[in-house]
Order: structure tokens, then C-alpha cells, then sequence
């Protein structure tokens, strides 16, 4: 199942461990790792980012993000992290945009507490257990945000909210009259807008994950491939069970996300 996954860590130290156990996990085709960041807090509240290798950048909260991040908050993981901020707390939908990755970053960061690291990752994930297991050591939180079940039902419930109410509305101005005519126009016009919005944040939406998924297929089949090749081991099998498993969920969620683009 896709999702953005927030692990909680003590320390940066911990972090770039959990990071290294991601893409393990990647390997042995357990999951599937998209972008993927680090976020810290100190104890005087400042945040600071790091890619998955410990590198600093720029960025603090009060200062421009650096070129290095801006590519991952431009693809699949800022903008889906951008659209469930302002999906589920019901902010404006051009959240997940460019020009608001700042304000997705400050929000994310004021829910890191003082003192911690987190990871946040776009995964496909067969299962929890794997990652849940491996964290154990570094007493770890692990949070999840299903992209379909949680993100996208978020978005599909406001228009489905705003459709009621553009028909109520349109109703309405049909049995209006002078210059009540007017002002309900005027909110007429602002639930179109906003509907028009959330459509968009949706095909974006869509748009990412399908070429995401497009990015983890092919890595999968390449890896199935290498699999063939060599001597084969009880490891070499259980990956491949899992890739297989990969390849087959995969390919149907790609026809899936294709076929909804071909509709939107």
C-alpha cells in the first residue's frame, strides 16, 4: 500500500540508520522507497533538513530552501505530503504547489518535537511488519498516511461536500431576485473556484503517483531479473517471492492510476 511514513527518532544518528534499513528494504523488495528526507528539531526549536546521506542544507524555517531538496518537494513526496496538510487540516488546495513548500515544511516541523529526528519517506509497503520490526532498537515512532485511504478519500469528501452545495446554491439563484441575486452569485462563483482547486490538487495528485509507480516497476523488474542470474540462495528466493508480489501489485495499481488520469 502506498503511503508517507514518519519515523520518530532520538537523534540524527538513528535517523540515518532507519534511512539505511529503508533501503534495505527497498533491496530486498519488502518495500518500495521514493524520496525520501530527514527533518530535525533542536532543543531551542530551530529545524533543519538533511537529505538520506546526513548532508545539511540550507533550509531552517526561516530561511529558503536549498536547490539540492527543492526536486523532491517538486515530486511525488511534497506534493503528497502538501496535499494531505491541506486535505486533512482543510487548508487551501494549492498547498502541495512549489510556491508553498516552505509553509508545508513549517507545518511538518512544528509537529516534530523539541529535541527529535524524523524521516519522512513516500513507500510502497507489502506489509509493516518488516520496517516496524526493524526500528525496534532505536525505540521508534512510525507513522503512516495511506495515500488512497486516507489522503484521497480527504480530498473526494470535499468535492463531494462542494458539489452538494454548488447544486444547492445554483437552486438558489434561480429563485433569487435584485441584489440578493448578486451576492449569491458571487458564492456561487467562489465554491466553482474552489471545487476547480481541489479537481486540480487531484490530477496532480494522480499524476505523481502514477509516475512513481511507473519509476518503482521498472526498478522491480530489474531487479527480478537480477535475481536469475548466479547461484541461487534461500535469500535470493525470498526476494524474489517479494518482488514478485511487488511486480504483480504494481502493474495493477499503474492500470489503476492510468485508467482514473484517462477519467479526471
Amino acid at each position: 500500500m502506498e503511503k508517507i511514513i514518519k519515523v520518530t527518532v532520538a537523534n540524527e544518528e538513528d535517523a540515518l540508520k532507519v534511512s539505511k534499513i529503508l533501503s534495505q528494504l527497498n533491496k530486498s523488495g519488502e518495500l518500495s522507497l521514493g524520496e525520501s528526507i530527514i527533518m530535525s528539531k533542536d532543543e531551542s526549536g530551530h529545524t533543519y533538513l538533511k537529505n538520506l546521506k546526513g548532508e545539511p542544507t540550507s533550509y531552517t524555517l526561516t530561511g529558503a530552501i536549498a536547490g539540492s531538496l527543492m526536486g523532491i518537494f517538486a515530486g511525488p513526496l511534497g506534493m503528497l505530503w502538501g496535499a494531505a496538510i491541506g486535505s486533512l487540516a482543510g487548508a487551501a488546495g494549492d498547498m502541495f504547489k512549489g510556491d508553498r513548500i516552505e509553509e508545508i515544511l513549517e507545518v511538518i516541523g512544528k509537529r516534530i518535537p523539541a529535541g527529535k529526528t524524523v524521516v519522512i519517506a513516500h513507500v510502497d509497503e507489502q506489509s509493516v511488519e518488516p520496517l516496524d520490526k526493524a526500528v525496534i532498537p532505536f525505540n521508534a515512532t512510525v507513522g503512516r498516511l495511506s495515500v488512497d485511504d486516507e489522503i484521497e478519500v480527504s480530498i473526494q469528501k470535499k468535492v463531494d461536500l462542494l458539489d452538494d452545495d454548488i447544486e444547492n446554491l445554483t437552486l438558489k439563484l434561480e429563485q433569487t431576485a435584485g441584489t440578493a441575486k448578486a451576492f449569491v452569485a458571487g458564492k456561487l462563483e467562489e465554491l466553482i473556484e474552489r471545487r476547480e482547486e481541489l479537481q486540480e490538487l487531484m490530477i496532480e495528485k494522480t499524476l505523481a503517483q502514477t509516475k512513481q509507480y511507473a519509476i518503482w516497476l521498472e526498478k522491480v523488474k530489474n531487479d527480478l531479473a537480477e535475481t536469475e542470474e548466479g547461484a541461487v540462495t534461500v535469500v535470493d528466493e525470498n526476494r524474489k517471492e517479494h518482488l514478485t508480489q511487488q511486480l504483480t501489485r504494481q502493474e495493477e495499481k499503474l492500470r489503476s492510476l492510468t485508467d482514473k488520469m484517462n477519467e479526471l
